[in-house]
């Protein structure tokens, strides 16, 4: 999963010195040593091993070689290995336009499963509650559960409209349908729906136009349930 890189215009290509850059991407460029990284690359390979076996935890490695840490060779090559990696991205980011355009489309997506997340939990967590691991566990697995369940229906409703055009057939494209995603907020009602029994007060709240028959029963009743959020 590639990041949404910040002020991504004030970026340099980092590389290392001696290496042959293009008259036209000098402005561009910054050239760094990788003394540190070659003497410290054993180490970094045998912290990343480490994490990834599980012998060592990815929030342990990033506390050991965390700020305090500054100075320390095997931090400074792991700086480094970024630099390279993010100066990859940013000349594949600069020079595909289609994985640009796929970057942006999967990250929109992680960032709409965010706002669903905002929108299911509008309250504040009260002060007593979220003090231990288990309630935070309950609150969030509770919010991922509603989330999951908000977009398996949206899924169901895309699926059943797709069902319908191609019933009527109208194929959509493959290519429109990459966009359609089930993180979508405006098509549920998150606070539910209000019915009044306008039938019984229609008198009381229409008054002399009801009496003088100039709306039938039927016209002021539709009226009132599309006021009220429902389908007249």
């Amino acid at each position: 999963m590639f990041p949404r890189i910040r002020d991504l215009d004030e970026r340099k290509l980092l590389v290392p010195y001696g290496t042959e850059v293009p008259e036209i991407l000098k402005p561009v460029t910054k050239f760094i040593s990788l003394k540190v990284f070659i003497k410290s690359y054993d180490q970094l390979m045998r912290v990343a091993a480490s994490v990834k076996d599980g012998t060592l935890t990815a929030i342990l490695a990033c506390q050991k070689f965390g700020s305090d840490a500054v100075g320390d060779d095997v931090r400074a090559a792991g700086n480094q290995f970024g630099q390279l990696q993010r100066t990859l991205f940013l000349c594949d980011y600069y020079t595909k336009p289609n994985f640009r355009r796929e970057l942006h489309r999967v990250l929109n997506r992680g960032e709409a499963v965010h706002v669903l997340q905002r929108a299911i939990y509008s309250g504040r967590m009260p002060h007593q509650k979220g003090r231990t691991n288990e309630s935070l566990e309950a609150i969030s697995g509770s919010l991922t559960l509603l989330t999951n369940l908000v977009m398996t229906w949206t899924t169901q409703q895309i699926q059943a409209a797709s069902e319908r055009l191609a019933a009527r057939q109208i194929i959509a494209p493959a290519g429109v349908l990459a966009h359609v995603g089930p993180a979508r907020l405006w098509n549920v009602n998150l606070r539910g729906t209000l019915h009044w029994p306008i039938d019984d007060y229609a008198d009381r709240i229409f008054g002399g136009a009801l009496r003088d028959r100039r709306w039938p029963l039927a016209v002021v009743s539709s009226v009132g349930k599309v006021a009220a959020g429902a389908q007249p």
